[in-house]
């Protein structure tokens, strides 16, 4: 078992203050493991929806011993 905290995908504001529509648009299978992931900006903003979203049919996510926090609706689309 890890001493350590999992680590942290979350969406950041740029230098306008404005966040990108989507953290990940994934086109392929992809794999989330261990990670701390949080459906809300730096500055507890929850306005983004799913903010990691499928892109194609037929894809497959695994998501292995993660974290789901703070989110307005879904973070996974």
């Amino acid at each position: 078992m890890s001493e350590t905290a999992p680590a942290v995908l979350q969406m950041f504001s740029n230098i306008d203050g404005k966040t990108n529509a989507k953290m990940i648009l994934a086109s392929r299978d992809i794999t989330f493991n261990n990670l701390y992931i949080l459906g809300c900006d730096e500055t507890g903003n929850q306005d983004t929806y799913q903010s990691i979203q499928m892109e194609s049919d037929n894809l497959y996510c695994i998501i292995d011993g993660c974290i789901f926090e703070r989110s307005n609706y879904a973070i996974l689309g």
